[in-house]
C-alpha cells in the first residue's frame, strides 16, 4: 500500500535490506549480537499512515511476523 513518508535512513553494514522505495531502505533486519533488530522507516500510526496501509489486509500480519522474527521464535 502508498505511505505517506518515510524517515531516510542508510542500513547498516550487514544488515539485510528487505524493502525498497527506490534506494532507499524501507525494511531492513540484522542480528545484533544474541539478538535480532528491524528498522521499518515509514509511519505506522494512523496519524501518518494512509488509510490503505493501516487497513491492508495483511498488516495484523506483517507486524506480528516481524515482531515474531525479532523475538527469534
Amino acid at each position: 500500500p502508498p505511505m505517506l513518508f518515510y524517515n531516510r535512513v542508510k542500513a547498516k553494514p550487514g544488515a539485510t535490506v528487505l524493502l525498497t522505495n527506490g534506494r532507499d531502505p524501507i525494511l531492513t533486519v540484522w542480528e545484533f549480537g544474541k539478538g535480532r533488530a528491524a528498522a521499518f522507516a515509514p509511519d505506522a500510526a494512523p496519524h501518518g499512515a494512509t488509510p490503505e496501509f493501516l487497513n491492508w489486509r495483511y498488516f495484523g500480519a506483517f507486524w506480528s511476523r516481524l515482531v515474531k522474527w525479532t523475538c527469534g521464535k
